[in-house]
């Protein structure tokens, strides 16, 4: 397979984002030329007589140019509400997210997970993340956060997100091409574009979703709503489609190029192995953190320790649902919306480097200081989290039940 920056549909898709977003203007802008200067047009020329398809009949004439008047100036409405219902949200510029609630990881608590991260850091000539933590589930990312400090002051704030789940299934240097790949987008500004596409996106569903929750009536049965709004509804929609299939594409080259960044960096044949093992929980979903916290938290059970029995139940795999799962995952195709590529397109990415692979086949968990603790309190954290959620989910199903009979 090529390099995914020679291929022109990556190229192109390098200027996909900001193309779109920019282009969103003049899409409502045209909109005001062909459908109201249209209309404008008509009306003038069937006001002053130069279109004599209605004859002489005045009258015919008269209500025609109001009908075309008042198309002219639903038209202009229902553009300015497309212009102006991204507004809110990119004119909030100081609204600041929620700081990270996860397990942060300290540096003095755990100096060698940060010494790996700055040594990553160092190679590729990018600042250290501002804050690390620990997430429950099996996933990793970074980004740019807007943090309010204790002056009032909102800052920008780069954050890096690990999950405990995740370091259960990698040693050492596997863990290190997933650290790699992350600081890869923080160096190639995917943090700050991808935060800008997604206030982008978030603008157009609230908007089209708002407009939807006016066609439900007090009961949540639907009711007549203006014309205006369904267009304005569908023209969203639509947009959105297409903005979501050029952003799929160009997130895409975003993650090929991480991948060819880390394996460059640790090797190609541990960013695979790295790769395999990011990929392989979703496949076996019994197995995740979220389904043992279920049944423990739906059974009211103590549990001190949920990625201990995540681990066991791993340990009782039968080889048959392991061989299952992993065909599955190499089986999977890249669909046209989807935001990273399949497995298969990812390793298929990176068989032309030749980098010498990182060898270090320790648990990634050994990083960290007093590792069962850690995983202790996060268990504490999920199972106090989830139970109220479950016991009112089952709450309502018996208040449906009683409704029913």
């Amino acid at each position: 397979m090529r390099d995914p920056r020679s291929e022109w549909r990556h190229r192109a898709a390098r200027a996909a984002l900001p193309t779109v977003i920019a282009l969103y203007v003049p899409f409502v802008l045209l909109l005001v030329t062909v459908l109201a200067g249209g209309a404008a047009w008509l009306t003038y020329f069937v006001f002053t007589g130069q279109i004599e398809f209605l004859g002489r009949v005045s009258a015919l004439r008269f209500y025609l140019c109001l009908l075309v008047v008042c198309f002219d100036i639903s038209t202009l409405l229902v553009c300015i509400l497309l212009l102006i219902g991204l507004g809110p949200l990119f004119a909030k510029r100081e609204a600041a997210d929620a700081p990270p609630s996860d397990e942060v990881i300290a540096p003095l608590r755990h100096p060698r997970f940060h010494a790996l991260v700055e040594r990553i850091c160092r190679r590729m000539a990018v600042e250290p993340p501002d804050v690390c933590a620990l997430t429950p589930g099996d996933g990793a990312g970074i980004g740019d956060l807007l943090v309010r400090d204790e002056s009032g002051e909102v800052r920008t704030q780069r954050c890096l997100l690990i999950g405990a789940a995740l370091l259960m299934h990698l040693r050492v240097d596997e863990f290190a091409a997933v650290i790699c790949h992350e600081i890869a987008h923080a160096a190639a500004g995917d943090t700050r574009e991808g935060r800008m596409a997604d206030r982008f996106a978030d603008a157009m569903l609230v908007g089209a979703y708002l407009q939807t929750e006016d066609w439900k009536d007090d009961e949540g049965g639907s009711r007549e709503s203006p014309w205006m709004a369904r267009l304005a509804h569908y023209l969203l929609f639509g947009y959105f489609a297409l903005f979501t299939w050029l952003r799929s594409i160009e997130h895409r080259y975003r993650e090929y190029r991480a991948d060819r960044v880390a394996a460059e960096i640790c090797g190609a044949g541990t960013t695979r192995r790295a790769l395999i093992g990011t990929h392989l929980s979703a496949y076996v979903p019994e197995l995740t953190v979220e389904s043992a916290l279920f049944d423990f938290a739906q059974n009211t059970r103590d549990m001190h320790n949920l990625y201990a029995e995540v681990r066991r139940r791993w340990a009782e795999l039968p080889e048959p649902r392991r061989i299952a799962a992993e065909n599955a995952l190499f089986m999977e195709p890249t669909r046209w919306h989807y935001a990273h590529p399949s497995l298969a397109d990812r390793i298929r990415n990176l068989q032309d480097v030749s980098a010498a692979d990182l060898v270090n086949d320790r648990p990634a968990t050994t990083l960290f200081r007093d590792w069962e603790a850690v995983e202790q309190r996060m268990t504490r954290n999920l199972l106090g989290m989830a139970r109220p959620l479950i016991e009112a989910h089952y709450q309502k199903m018996a208040r449906e039940l009683r409704g029913g009979r």
